[in-house]
Order: structure tokens, then sequence, then C-alpha cells
């Protein structure tokens, strides 16, 4: 049964990450929204642009509460963390030797793997 039909906008989709909790869903492209998993209602935008990058986000994900997302763009190789409900670029990491994989622990520790 299908409960919500998503669009992202302004470009195609890369990337998908869902909370912890179930609560957010955020698509991503050239930029991220966060959505109201329960509701399907559009949430937050985090524009790429504003911050710098032009790459598509390539993964990410969700902290346990929804409040920080971490994207990763291979195109750029940065990595940044957000705050969702701010929309603030909280840190940026350029990884030497570009895109680095990571993963998000449900302690909330970010953990990134340097080529």
């Amino acid at each position: 049964r299908l409960l919500h039909s998503l669009v992202h906008r302004p470009c195609a989709m890369c990337a998908m990450a869902l909370s912890p909790c179930g609560g957010w869903l955020a698509t991503a492209g050239l930029s991220v929204t966060v959505w109201d998993a329960a509701t399907g209602e559009e949430g937050h935008h985090l524009w790429a642009r504003q911050h710098g990058r032009v790459g598509y986000i390539s993964s990410m994900a969700l902290t346990a509460g929804g409040a920080m997302l971490v994207a990763s763009s291979r195109s750029t190789g940065v990595l940044e963390i957000f705050n969702v409900s701010s929309s603030a670029l909280l840190h940026r990491l350029i990884p030497p030797g570009g895109f680095s994989p990571f993963v998000l622990l449900p302690c909330g520790c970010l953990v990134v793997v340097f080529n």
C-alpha cells in the first residue's frame, strides 16, 4: 500500500536516508530535502549551493533523532554535517584522496574511512 508519493526537486534524486527512529526521511541530489515520514510533508531544505558545493550528494545518513544529517559527495570529495532544523552547516571535512565512505553509529559517532 502506497502511503506517500514524494517528489524531490529541483533535480534527480541520488541518495536517500531514513532516520533510525523512522520519523524523518531525507532525499538528495544537488540539495537535500528532509521529509516528515509519517505525513509525507516537506520539512527542511538544505541547499548545497549556499554552502559552496556544486556536486551531487552520493550518500547520507540522519542521526537517531533526526537532528543532524551527514552527507558526502563522490564528485567533490567533501563530507558535510548539517543541523537539520536550522539548515546550518556544522562541519565540512575534505578527506585527503577525495571521497571517503562513512558510517553513522547509533550513538551519533561518525566513522570516516580515509583512502
